[in-house]
């Protein structure tokens, strides 16, 4: 009796291994067919993949390239923080062209060097005093997010940018400030500014600062000139109109032209946004694309009338870089309000199946799936292989029903 149950036994365990082992296979066989459904393979599928491949491989290496040369400008760089030494000179800055003051609390400083420096910032600094005696081969300082501090320019300077200041004191030397595309570009700041015995005192919100569009009042820009004709400093809101920049006074009852450039401006900015989103998912840079395309349509939505398909586009792609990264309901929401806002839109169709297909839902992704391929007339073998494999998964389910 035992030996005939021990050979009952062996043939059962042999059965079970041969159907555990065939389980495993059909197993495995279904986690690539659904990767090679997903895009997620090594191999191309056409030679169109291959150089988006290609493609990717070579803008990683310039990439690669780019950290290389932003590692040789941050060793380019001085940081001084804390306090501020009495003078920064050639020997201070020791063979750096750079410099940038940053948290510094307490201090007065002079910078003052025989050859120029490339860039200066000064970033979050308080309480200090700073007198800028060097040439700048850009001509451009910039101040940011300091407080209770006072910037003196002693040499040659066309351009200023202050923002996110408060209580600032900028002392311009003679001539210093005289040429006639000489400016100072403020936004969300406060400051005192003097010039050859004139004077400008500016507040953002005083003087004018509103919301535009999806930016808030603290990012209005204003700019100071110094007016030759009346012997004066003058400061007026700074708007964008296309590609070109000019003062609010300069299109005051123009407010429905100023309305359209400014859309229009955004929405440029919109695909700019959507290129870069493209550029950053062909480097693999999935999350990085999110970003890129939630930031077009930010800009999109502010403007939908007449947009309703580039919105719908945008929504695709995002829906696209959230499958890669396996998101899939983020996916599926994207690509569901994709084709309601544009029913024509087959990638929308595509990814909602896709998305439908990753999450297990056969049934409602070979619907989405069904009309992606009926759009595009059966010609896409991604859309091919991912309505198979949920019929596939579909009747094997039902045969696990049945049985």
């Amino acid at each position: 009796m035992s030996k005939l149950h021990d050979e009952k036994y062996k043939k059962w365990d042999a059965l079970a291994s041969s159907l555990d082992e065939q389980a495993t296979l059909e197993d495995d066989a279904d986690k690539k067919a659904a990767a090679e459904a997903l895009g997620h393979t090594t191999q191309p599928w056409s030679e169109a993949e291959a150089k988006e491949k290609e493609k990717r491989e070579r803008a990683a290496l310039a990439k690669k390239a780019l950290d290389k040369q932003r590692e040789m400008e941050e060793a380019g760089k001085l940081y001084v923080t804390g306090t501020l030494p009495p003078k920064i000179d050639a020997s201070y800055m020791d063979g750096k062209r750079i410099l940038h003051l940053k948290d510094c609390t307490s201090g007065s400083c002079v910078v003052s060097l025989p050859t120029p420096l490339i860039k200066v910032f000064m970033t979050s600094c308080s309480g200090v005093d700073v007198t800028f005696d060097v040439n700048v081969l850009t001509s451009h300082l910039e101040v940011h997010g300091c407080s209770g501090t006072t910037v003196r320019v002693a040499r040659k300077i066309s351009t200023l940018q202050l923002d996110a200041c408060k209580g600032l004191s900028v002392a311009l030397e003679a001539g210093t400030f005289s040429g006639p595309d000489d400016r100072v570009y403020a936004a969300g700041s406060s400051f005192a500014l003097s010039y050859e015995g004139m004077t400008v005192d500016h507040d953002y919100l005083k003087d004018g600062a509103v919301a535009v569009a999806d930016a808030p009042p603290e990012e209005y820009q204003f700019v100071t000139w110094h007016d030759a004709a009346s012997s004066s400093l003058k400061t007026e809101g700074l708007m964008r109109l296309g590609s070109k920049f000019t003062t609010a006074g300069a299109v005051k009852g123009s407010e429905e032209v100023v309305g359209e450039a400014m859309k229009a401006d955004k929405l440029k900015e919109a695909a700019a946004h959507k290129t870069e989103g493209g550029e950053a998912f062909s480097e693999g840079s999935y999350a990085q694309a999110v970003l890129c395309y939630t930031q077009a349509l930010s800009k999109v939505g502010a403007y939908m009338e007449g947009n309703e398909s580039l919105y719908a586009t945008l929504l695709s792609n995002r829906a696209a870089c959230f499958l890669k990264l396996g998101h899939h309901e983020k996916a599926l929401a994207d690509a569901a309000e994709c084709v309601e806002r544009d029913p024509d839109n087959v990638k929308g169709w595509f990814r909602k199946g896709m998305s439908l297909h990753a999450m297990g839902k056969w049934r409602e992704a070979l619907e989405a799936l069904g009309k992606a391929r009926d759009m595009e007339g059966g010609k896409n073998k991604q859309v091919e292989q991912a309505i198979r494999f949920c019929e596939m998964r579909m009747e094997r389910e039902m045969r696990a029903r049945m049985s």
